[in-house]
């Protein structure tokens, strides 16, 4: 917040107040300046219905004004931290507005006492430090956004910043302001691009509808592994430009990641398989497997998974064996009988494991 800003609370006429299109809690194929258009995503995702009602046994309640700035040369002012209280109070003054459920809303309306026809706000000069104030509240404060929407604030901060700046450079202011790091901003940033892209062609052929349909945090996850930049062909995780953005690939990973078949499963199954299916698609013979129609556990093993599984099943056997040998002059009249079978039969196991070890050495 710019130090000269007043933060003294005031009220204006509900009227002249507006909800912000950039809000980054609205889908990003719904910026919209509709208010219309708004208030059905409101009325859809925002849980309103409940908080008319909270609104109506409670009142609203004045310590928590509505943030707002006003757009020059306008006779209004946007809001922009309160969307959802705005739509609240704008739907129980005028019912007739609601583009959808008008029922519920009409039948929430007969409960309502008093009209609520001026708003507390703060007035700020300047929409950027309205920005910055949400930074420190949604990001680092008690009310934090998802990931999505972190991301979407963190884009209208880049485009703030001058153009004479380096990507690195914004990354690096803009972590700061976060209080995170360069890596997490620019991947956050490389996901929403990637969501924007999907949004522009409709989520190509994948039958996914909309970005709600996406896990953004597997999403930026995924984009950790190396494995999935390279199968994207963008330069790095924080390549926000998507410059050389192989769409097929993305076709083909935003649907094996999210697409759920019948059994209301995806491809991917859970997230925990991330790094299986970064093999996957690492590995040639693997990844056309897994297009032709392999399970991500029977593609799996045409890569160097199951090596390393036996290679760590190995040295956790060891430090084991290891553990359990600290502890033999410890050892207080246990059943011996039973300890000498079950070492006999380690001692089996490892034996045969070394024959089919050496005959896999020797061709066999």
């Amino acid at each position: 917040m710019s130090p000269e800003e007043d933060k003294s609370i005031v009220r204006l006429d509900l009227d002249k107040l507006r909800f912000d299109p950039e809000n980054p809690r609205l889908p990003y194929n719904n910026h919209s300046d509709s208010e219309e258009e708004i208030l059905t995503w409101m009325l859809d995702n925002g849980s309103i219905l409940e908080l008319m009602g909270s609104i109506i046994e409670n009142g609203f309640f004045p310590g928590e004004p509505l943030l707002v700035y006003q757009p020059e040369g306008k006779n209004f002012y946007e809001v922009i931290e309160g969307n959802r209280r705005l739509a609240a109070l704008k739907l129980l003054n005028d019912p007739a507005s609601a583009p959808i459920k008008k029922n519920s809303i009409l039948a929430i309306h007969r409960e309502k006492h008093n009209s609520v026809d001026q708003v507390p706000v703060i007035i700020f000069t300047k929409r950027d430090h309205v920005l910055d104030y949400l930074g420190y509240r949604h990001i680092t404060g008690i009310k934090e956004w998802d990931p999505l929407q972190k991301a979407g604030y963190l884009d209208q901060l880049f485009k703030k910043e001058s153009d004479d700046l380096t990507t690195d450079e914004k990354y690096y202011i803009l972590a700061k302001k976060i209080g995170s790091t360069r890596e997490y901003v620019g991947r956050l940033l490389t996901g929403l691009s990637i969501i924007n892209k999907l949004s522009e062609e409709d989520f190509y052929e994948t039958g996914i509808s909309d970005e709600s349909d996406i896990s953004f945090s597997i999403l930026t996850t995924a984009l950790s592994n190396p494995a999935y930049v390279r199968f994207l062909n963008i330069s790095s995780k924080t390549d926000r430009t998507l410059k050389d953005l192989d769409e097929n690939n993305l076709e083909e990973l935003i649907s094996w990641m999210f697409k759920k078949g019948p059994d209301g499963k995806t491809r991917l199954k859970e997230s925990r398989n991330l790094s299986k299916l970064g093999k996957v698609l690492d590995n040639d013979e693997a990844l056309e497997s897994f297009r032709e129609g392999a399970t991500i556990e029977e593609a799996i093993l045409m890569t160097d998974e199951p090596d390393n599984i036996f290679l760590s099943s190995l040295m956790s056997t060891k430090n084991e064996l290891i553990h359990a040998k600290s502890y033999t002059h410890l050892l207080n009249n246990p059943d011996y009988g039973h300890i000498i079978e079950l070492i006999k039969s380690i001692k089996n196991l490892i034996n045969e494991l070394e024959s089919i070890i050496k005959g896999k050495e020797s061709g066999e």
